[in-house]
């Protein structure tokens, strides 16, 4: 989609996600999952983000804000090797964490 995020033409997800972007992914959520050992869920921005806006090219067309990761995302994969597991929007309550313990 990028640069065009809204074009109503470009909203369909073509190309697959290349092995380094789910490598880097994987380091992102140790990471997180270092710091923050209450995750354990996973969703994507598709199925939690469904707001219709107008397109660019033809504003009586409506398109989705959140259209990632798509259907070319390995789901299976990224799940077996990140431990998280999979919700769909709506299925779980999401709350807000703090990393600060603090909090």
């Amino acid at each position: 989609r990028y640069p065009d995020w809204y074009d109503s033409r470009r909203q369909q997800m073509k190309e697959p996600y290349t092995r380094p972007q789910l490598e880097n992914l994987l380091r992102l959520v140790r990471v997180l999952r270092s710091s923050i050992p209450s995750i354990h869920l996973v969703s994507g921005h598709e199925m939690l983000d469904r707001e219709l806006i107008p397109s660019t090219d033809r504003p009586e067309t409506s398109v989705r804000r959140k259209v990632d990761p798509g259907p070319l995302f390995p789901w299976d994969r990224f799940l077996a090797a990140s431990g998280l597991e999979f919700v769909e929007a709506g299925k779980h309550r999401f709350e807000i964490v703090s990393g600060d313990p603090a909090r």
